[in-house]
């Protein structure tokens, strides 16, 4: 019993040990993200921030522990997120008024009553 417990905080704490510096598994994750992130669904971008939740927390925690050249590192990759995020969001917003603007006329035409078939075409 004791051997076993041994062996699992071994293989624990060198799993741990062998796990790459967060600046790196930032910028990595970083861009896997902005090398798909044209094809993302709604899930997708939900299922990507909550793992950028997770390194910023991880990130947060051992801030002061790292290089200035890893934190500039993190800082950057942080950036390029909140701006791939961003325009992702305003890619969508912009979709969704140019589909409200496709129907306003109709929408327009119905709220006062006319009908477009009954209209003067020049």
């Amino acid at each position: 019993m004791l051997q076993t417990a041994l062996t699992l905080c071994a293989v624990a704490v060198l799993a741990i040990g062998c796990q790459k510096p967060i600046a790196d598994r930032f910028v990595t994750f970083v861009d896997k993200v902005e090398a798909s992130c044209s094809d993302y669904t709604k899930a997708d971008w939900d299922k990507a921030d909550a793992e950028f939740q997770t390194l910023k927390e991880e990130y947060d925690s051992v801030r002061d522990t790292l290089t200035e050249e890893e934190r500039d590192a993190v800082g950057e990759a942080i950036g390029r997120y909140k701006r791939l995020y961003v325009n992702s969001t305003l890619e969508d917003a912009v979709d969704e008024v140019g589909k409200i603007l496709e129907d306003a006329g109709s929408v327009v035409n119905g709220f006062l009553g006319i009908d477009p078939n009954t209209q003067n075409k020049d």
